[in-house]
């Protein structure tokens, strides 16, 4: 797995500091919820085709369930983001081939959502980036088909439509490490963007 995040993908951490400690738990008090309509992660898969020599992609996107983010001083203290995969999309093929292709990411082949229905991510600890392209580094939890790891990845705090959105960089999750890729099938890791929408 690349070890940045970051959702997808991405993305949080406590009252009057920009980190906490990895055993506490975030204090979301008086925190308002993203917009869940518009917030979402955004995915790309690809996979080796053999016959053609080269990769071929799908991409799309998947709605959030939750999400939760502290912020101070234009800065994002703790974040939480519970992704709904019965809420997921594709953008690149023809409306009458979409739902085939959602239909099977969701089963047992890949995400298996009939008994892995969420996926989450928890921040652990922010901290705020000198001299970078983002603004912060956002260290967390992240967990996929009942396996959870450590992840990193940069966010940043950008205004759309004179609204904020934070939005994570582009990550990689390795799928044959979370169980949602087999090894051996072509397939390779998926990358993912996550887009919140705070007002």
């Amino acid at each position: 797995m690349k070890k940045l995040f970051g959702v997808l993908c991405a993305v949080g951490v406590s009252a009057s500091i920009l980190s906490f400690n990895h055993n506490e738990i975030a204090d979301f008090e008086g925190t308002n919820a993203p917009d869940l309509v518009k917030s979402h992660v955004e995915w790309k898969g690809t996979k080796f085709d053999q016959a053609q020599n080269k990769d071929k992609w799908h991409n799309g996107k998947v709605e959030l369930k939750d999400a939760k983010v502290k912020m101070k001083n234009n800065s994002p203290e703790a974040v939480s983001v519970t992704v709904d995969l019965s809420k997921m999309t594709n953008y690149d093929l023809p409306d009458a081939m979409q739902g085939r292709l959602v239909s099977h990411l969701q089963s047992a082949d890949f995400f298996d959502i009939s008994v892995f229905p969420d996926a989450t991510f928890t921040s652990t600890k922010i901290t705020k980036l000198t001299n970078d392209k983002f603004q912060f580094n956002m260290e967390g939890n992240i967990k996929v088909k009942g396996v959870s790891q450590a992840i990193n990845v940069k966010g940043h705090i950008v205004n759309v439509d004179g609204k904020q959105m934070l939005e994570s960089e582009s990550f990689q999750l390795n799928g044959e490490e979370f169980g949602f890729i087999k090894p051996g099938g072509g397939y390779k890791n998926v990358d993912l963007r996550v887009q919140l929408y705070l007002d």
